[in-house]
């Protein structure tokens, strides 16, 4: 979990569903306002969990969603960063999720600081 992949670029994103789905530039536009909400819905959903005994279940659910996004986003090597966070929060492990989070809040700042309406 010490290598952190290169940062997430709209261009890259824009690219990725051109030549992976065929996507149009409407469409395009459309997965790419939705990929930033969804990753802000997950940086909110982990801001939300309460200290305690059930904080890493929480963490499980929220890598998970977010590692399937990764996938669908072409982000093979932050998708397998996120799945080693799910994995060692399913075990319980006592790891500094706020730190890996914020490594990823980082890979991602561009894409997850599209406005809702940007295009």
């Amino acid at each position: 979990m010490d290598s952190t992949p290169s940062p997430v670029t709209i261009k890259d994103l824009r690219e990725h569903f051109r030549t992976t789905y065929n996507f149009n530039e409407e469409q395009i536009d459309l997965m790419v306002v939705s990929s930033a909400r969804s990753i802000q819905a997950a940086f909110l959903a982990f801001d939300m969990i309460p200290e305690g005994e059930d904080a890493h279940e929480k963490v499980v659910v929220i890598a998970h969603g977010l590692k399937g996004l990764l996938l669908n986003m072409g982000q093979d090597e932050w998708a397998g960063y996120v799945r080693e966070m799910e994995r060692a929060a399913s075990a319980g492990e006592g790891h500094d999720y706020k730190e890996m989070m914020q490594r990823l809040r980082l890979g991602l700042q561009e894409v997850s600081r599209i406005p809702a309406v940007s295009f």
